[in-house]
């Protein structure tokens, strides 16, 4: 979806942008569920959940490190 600045950001412009998804129809609504689509296969992988990944890269980060 193209970015709708200063003079082309209008009810107009945002509203024939946003209709394909609201109707979930149209090519850029089909692109946006495919990405989001590789954006859940990409968080889900793993074992643990994405919460849990984050949990455990924070962790690491915060814990103090034997030496």
């Amino acid at each position: 979806m193209p970015e709708l600045l200063q003079e082309r950001c209008v009810p107009a412009s945002i509203c024939s942008y946003i209709k394909p998804f609201l109707n979930k129809e149209g090519e850029w609504y089909d692109r946006q569920m495919e990405g989001f689509k590789k954006v859940r296969e990409i968080l889900g992988q793993g074992e643990h959940t994405p919460s849990e990944n984050a949990a455990e890269i924070i962790w690491n980060l915060i814990t103090p490190r034997k030496k």
